[in-house]
């Protein structure tokens, strides 16, 4: 009975082995991870620094698709709004002195992700580049200090009401490139949250008013996304 049971558990580990090993066939597995495409959406909030003009809050949508094991490929779309008053209040001898600017940036991302560690804390990191198109709007409002000491006062109550002003504005299309560099973390399969830092360099003048098509400016940014799988 004991040579029965052994030859019985020879067959056994017989069958269970091949079986085991095509379970475990790190090839295959690879394989398996690189056929396999998901789609996500995501949302982002963080704080945009200007070269020109300072810091402001942004917004950020994203859909995501892999079509490799650690390569994705990603659109965003991005908005950043800035108003500032600068100036002083009106007086008993002088006209108000003050100037209203505003800008805003709406920004479109096409971008290549990778990760290249597969496993442990490195996994969560994320390298990226890619082309930008970038839609300024900008102008501003200033009024022009008056002196009313020798104004009669009928005129000073007038230009008190209604101080005379200068305005600008302009906007356009840019073309430029950025970097982002992200850290994932996956709360489930289909969920995870993450830090942002990305960079962008506008190089080039699309449309405009501006004769000048060569266009330089650059920003920066962090942010914290959360993305959902579909």
């Amino acid at each position: 009975m004991l040579k029965r049971a052994f030859l019985s558990g020879l067959m056994l580990l017989g069958v269970l082995l091949p079986l085991a090993a095509q379970e475990t066939n790190p090839l295959q597995n690879m394989g398996a991870a690189q056929s396999e495409v998901s789609n996500r959406l995501g949302v982002a909030v963080g704080v945009l620094a200007a070269t020109s003009d300072g810091s402001s809050a942004l917004l950020s949508a994203m859909y995501t698709r892999s079509i490799l094991q650690g390569v994705e490929m990603e659109l965003s779309f991005q908005h950043s709004a800035l108003s500032r008053t600068f100036g002083d209040p009106p007086t008993q001898n002088s006209l108000p002195d003050y100037s209203i600017y505003f800008r805003n940036y709406s920004t479109i991302d096409g971008t290549v992700l990778l990760a290249p560690f597969s496993t442990g804390f490195l996994s969560g990191f994320r390298f990226g580049a890619g082309a930008t198109f970038q839609f300024r709007e900008q102008g501003s409002v200033r009024t022009v200090p008056v002196s009313l000491r020798l104004l009669p006062d009928s005129l000073a109550v007038v230009l008190r009401t209604y101080p005379p002003s200068s305005y600008t504005y302009s906007n356009g299309l840019v073309f430029g490139g950025h970097l982002k560099i992200d850290y994932v973390i996956p709360l489930s399969k289909m969920v995870d949250i993450g830090v942002r830092i990305q960079g962008h360099v506008l190089l080039l003048r699309l449309t405009g008013d501006d004769s000048v098509k060569v266009f330089a400016d650059a920003t920066g940014s962090a942010s914290i996304f959360l993305r959902v799988g579909f």
